[in-house]
């Protein structure tokens, strides 16, 4: 049985958000090296009929400049914190 802690979703490591369109970044440790893997989500923020926000991984064509953007601005942080990772392990 598992308890509440092992079963608690990960935080987002870094965040961009632009409009109502945000790409959380994730990081997780993969195989018995120590090897860190990042993963991007993407998702848009909208409110429902009861005035509730929500958030879904459907964009409308007009998310979509937005969503590039918000996933090139996390592929940045991404390759810069490999490189800061890399260069303090040297």
């Amino acid at each position: 049985m598992s308890s509440a802690s092992e079963t608690k979703a990960a935080a987002a490591v870094h965040k961009e958000r632009l409009s109502f369109i945000e790409a959380a970044v994730f990081e997780n440790e993969v195989g018995s090296e120590g090897k860190t893997r990042f993963k991007v989500v993407l998702s848009k923020s909208y409110k429902d009929s009861d005035g509730s926000w929500q958030r879904t991984g459907s964009l409308d064509p007009e998310d979509i400049p937005y969503a590039v953007k918000v996933l090139d601005r996390s592929h940045t942080w991404i390759a810069e914190e490999r490189y800061k990772r890399a260069k303090a392990s040297a």
